[in-house]
């Protein structure tokens, strides 16, 4: 997954929008994920491609944020974009766990702290290194809308098309660099047509059955979405 999110925890929901808003004006290319509690930012942590996390100490609990940090270090987050911020004294007891961690700590006063440490920690998300769109091709309307829905949410700057038949398909070839295709289509036609038109290494099955007999042509299972994202992920960014 492409995206960049950056994961905020505070139990303040001024604090939250707040922060999102300062976020979203800075870091226009990292989409921003909110959290008003341990349990939800964990939650987050674990549905998203999470690059960068701002936690509050005390939420309301104090030493909440101090637990999260443990917590995601041993889920193997890379702990220096972690920065755990705080308005009270009590968080002083967090540094040397912090700095074992590879951690930061900012007071929440701190404008200039925090600012600095966005620019150094913060990554914007990568660009598509090649040209063209991505199709998804299916007989099912529902089924190309909830792919194009997929793609476009985990990979925002990949352009999408979809088409119902090989020949809409066909029309704008010249425009699509690789394609995610359904076994079986309208008209009899399969996949193997749909590799007539383009590269088989640039084309992927997607199929709630196995399928054989595909040659150079991918396949992956219909719900196995994570192994979908990373085919679209390897088409377009390396």
């Amino acid at each position: 997954m492409r995206k960049n999110y950056i994961l905020i925890a505070d139990d303040s929901k001024p604090v939250l929008h707040a922060t999102a808003m300062w976020l979203n004006k800075h870091c226009p290319d990292n989409p921003v994920l909110t959290a008003e509690n341990q349990s939800q930012a964990l939650e987050l942590f674990h549905e998203h491609n999470v690059h960068a996390v701002i936690s509050d100490y005390a939420m309301p609990t104090s030493g909440d944020g101090l637990k999260l940090a443990f917590m995601l270090n041993g889920a193997g987050f890379d702990m220096s974009k972690f920065v755990l911020i705080s308005g009270t004294k009590s968080a002083a007891d967090a540094y040397d766990d912090l700095d074992t961690m590879g951690a930061s700590y900012l007071k929440k006063s701190d404008l200039e702290g925090m600012k600095t440490w966005v620019t150094e920690h913060v990554e914007s998300r990568p660009k598509p290194n090649v040209s063209g769109a991505l199709a998804i091709i299916d007989d099912d309307k529902v089924v190309r809308s909830s792919f194009i829905n997929f793609a476009a949410s985990q990979f925002p700057d990949v352009v999408c098309v979809e088409a119902g038949t090989v020949a809409e398909l066909e029309a704008h070839i010249d425009s699509i660099h690789a394609v995610i295709s359904d076994y079986q289509l309208d008209g009899g036609e399969t996949v193997l047509d749909v590799a007539k038109l383009i590269d088989p290494e640039r084309l992927l099955c997607v199929s709630g059955l196995m399928r054989k007999n595909l040659g150079d042509i991918a396949f992956i299972g219909k719900g196995n979405l994570s192994e979908i994202s990373a085919w679209i992920e390897t088409q377009f960014f390396t």
